[in-house]
């Protein structure tokens, strides 16, 4: 029927307050909306409700609808009678609303939170050919997930669909742009929602909640509770509903409790509706539930953008829940949404139009199709063009604050078949520049009708010059490649180090015994140059023999040993001492009380000191043993238990002393003198002297 329209119920006053009986009310369809061009056909049912409580069906007779006020478009009021049997006639009206033909529905846009769901609107306005905004039309958005608003920036486009009286569905689109948060202080917004509840049976004061007052709940007026509800149901709901979007966190609760019956709930839960009709549940943080009329504050696991906030208490068996007060904390931090309609710029068949100005509204431009951008996510509807070739482009703002329409009237493209050409721009490659093979241009419209394309370089034709081999001293060059052409040099040669060169040894010389030798030079066999210097090998010393005893030696007499040089037969010789026989050294030992206190000193003596004749001594010193200890044993140096002392000099007599204390006066030592020297075979040779006993008294 291209026809819709929504019923209303009516009160009426009764015509005397003494009687009960009389129509009460009554219910009829009082709004219609069709299309331009369609006759409304009218509902003639209504339902009355009398006095008793009674209803009873009348008839409505409506005035002739002439056919100029439903094929113009606009609001009119169609009047009629309604009749119900054995009761006065009731002059009743309807509006009806004659809607042209909608061709688009007006585009919108908006802004939400990084990864927040953003609040898409439930009607848009239609858009009729001529620009004019004609009736609101509920829309079905596609799904959309927080994902798709996760990056900070990003523009969003949303699909929707509407169905206009049924019959055709029109696109419809909000782009959404994303954008991080501004710090703000959090606020409470509970007072400026409207309250409802779903107790059957209302209990104390619901819109106390919200008046600010925590601590007070005497007063039943200043508390809210389920105490009427409590056995009816184990669930109480209270539902929070916004004019306009909401950014919420977190709720803060006050809880009534008493002796009686109001006690903490065992359970709370949240939801959230977008549109006003359909929920979703919220997390929130742990937390207890706290009486005493302090703050329970219930932070949510995301920050939420609803037109509605349901809470829902669920009661501990036997009891009632009470609050008396809540405050519904918004996000501290909130998005700013643009309030202009501006464009950036338009496009005719892709070409930007030259010297757009945002401010400027009208445009001439030669082409077919239109399109516009915005730098403010504008909404932006772009309709088609008319029988006149204007095209209009409606924009509003993200807030809906500020509206622009935008007209283009396109010309007429006038079309050549191209049918005369000539190539232009044509060039030759080179070695060094790249061609081109020239465009296509029409010479009636001057059109490029195919572009040409580029035709790479040439290879360069060279040959290598300046080339020249190394040499032992100088160096070479491998030659630059240039191209026989052009002359450009293509690739500039290196140079090539100079060769080794090949040498030989001149002018050594061998040294003798007499005479320098010399290593010899070495000479490049090629170019001749010395390449290294000889140096001068130093005579070499004599190889002699081990000789022989030309004369021996006496006691008296030196003997001579003759040796001989292997190489040049020279001849040297050498003394031969005189024959010494070397006395072998002897030692004596004595002892005597030392000047103070117990004790002994031991005198040794070298007898031979100062004779240089005797061997060598390598050593000297004093062995001492108790007598008792020593037994029949020999005493040396070697003796177990012995006790020895070395010396590193002399007196001038060749003596030398040692002092010790005995073990007692009465103790009795053997001591001996022992002297080392190195005989002529090389071993070393003790000398002991004579052994003596002494002891302290004794001395």
């Amino acid at each position: 029927s291209n026809l819709t329209g929504g019923s209303v119920s009516v009160a009426t006053t009764a015509v005397s307050e003494e009687t009960e009986e009389g129509l009460v009310s009554y219910t009829m369809v009082r709004d219609y909306t069709v299309k331009t061009g369609t006759k409304p056909t009218l509902q003639t049912e209504a339902t009355g409700t009398l006095a008793d409580g009674s209803t009873v069906e009348g008839t409505i007779t409506w005035e002739n609808i002439a056919a100029d006020t439903y094929n113009t478009a606009g609001d009119y009021t169609i009047k009629g009678t309604l009749q119900f049997s054995g009761l006065e006639d009731i002059a009743v009206t309807a509006k009806l609303h004659v809607i042209a033909n909608v061709v688009a529905m007006r585009n919108v846009s908006t802004v939400t939170m990084t990864g927040s769901l953003p609040t898409l609107p439930n009607t848009v306005n239609g858009v009729l050919a001529d620009g004019t905004l004609s009736g609101e039309f509920a829309v079905t958005w596609d799904t959309i997930s927080a994902d798709q608003f996760a990056t900070e920036g990003d523009i969003v486009t949303v699909n929707g669909t509407v169905t206009v009286f049924g019959q055709e569905t029109l696109p419809v689109t909000c782009t959404v742009r994303v954008a991080e948060a501004v710090n703000t202080e959090s606020t409470n917004v509970a007072s400026a929602a409207s309250l409802t509840e779903d107790c059957a049976s209302t209990s104390d004061n619901l819109s106390s909640i919200v008046d600010g007052v925590t601590n007070n709940s005497s007063d039943t007026n200043a508390r809210w509770t389920n105490y009427n509800n409590r056995n009816t149901s184990d669930t109480a709901s209270i539902t929070f509903t916004w004019a306009t979007a909401q950014l919420i966190s977190s709720v803060n609760l006050y809880y009534f409790t008493d002796n009686y019956s109001a006690s903490l709930p065992a359970e709370v839960a949240f939801a959230y509706s977008l549109n006003g009709t359909d929920f979703t549940n919220i997390g929130y943080q742990d937390v207890t539930p706290t009486a005493g009329f302090t703050k329970t504050a219930y932070v949510f696991d995301e920050v939420i953008n609803p037109v509605a906030l349901r809470i829902t208490f669920t009661e501990q068996s036997g009891h009632c829940v009470g609050l008396t007060e809540a405050e519904i904390m918004t996000y501290a931090g909130k998005v700013e949404v643009n309030t202009s309609a501006d464009l950036s710029g338009i496009a005719v068949d892709g070409t930007a139009i030259s010297g757009f100005d945002a401010d400027t509204l009208t445009y001439t431009a030669s082409g077919s199709q239109a399109a516009a951008t915005t730098a403010v996510n504008a909404g932006i509807t772009v309709l088609p063009a008319d029988n006149s070739g204007v095209v209009r482009i409606l924009t509003v703002s993200e807030d809906g604050s500020a509206q622009k329409t935008y007209v283009v009237t396109l010309k007429q493209v006038q079309t050549c078949e191209h049918e005369n050409t000539e190539l232009r721009n044509a060039k030759e490659a080179t070695c060094t520049e790249a061609g081109y093979t020239g465009d296509t241009v029409c010479t009636d419209c001057g059109e490029t009708v195919k572009e040409g394309t580029v035709i790479p370089t040439t290879n360069h034709t060279t040959e290598v010059r300046n080339a020249k081999e190394a040499t032992c001293t100088e160096t070479g060059y491998t030659g630059d490649e240039i191209c026989t052409v052009c002359g450009e040099t293509v690739k500039e040669g290196t140079v090539i180090p100079t060769t080794n060169h090949t040498t030989e040894v001149r002018n050594a010389k061998e040294a003798t015994c007499t005479e320098t030798g010399y290593t010899g030079d070495k000479v490049c066999t090629v170019c001749g140059e010395v390449v290294e210097e000889g140096s001068e090998i130093p005579v070499k010393d004599h190889s002699w023999d081990d000789g022989v005893v030309t004369k021996e030696p006496t006691e008296t007499e030196e003997g001579v040993k003759t040796y001989t040089c292997k190489l040049c037969g020279e001849t040297k010789t050498e003394a031969i001492p005189v024959v010494i026989n070397k006395i072998v050294p002897t030692a004596s030992v004595s002892a005597e009380r030392a000047a103070r206190g117990t004790k002994i000193t031991l005198i040794g003596k070298f007898n031979e000191y100062g004779n240089e004749n005797c061997y060598e001594v390598t050593s000297h010193g004093l062995v001492y043993l108790s007598s008792a200890k020593l037994g029949t044993r020999n005493l040396t140096v070697n003796t177990a238990g012995r006790t020895r002392v070395t010396f590193t000099g002399y007196k001038e007599d060749g003596s030398f002393r040692y002092t010790f204390t005995p073990a007692s006066k009465y103790t009795t030592y053997t001591v001996r003198t022992f002297l080392t020297y190195v005989n002529d075979e090389g071993r070393t040779i003790y000398v002991y002297s004579n052994p003596i006993r002494v002891s302290y008294n004794g001395l």
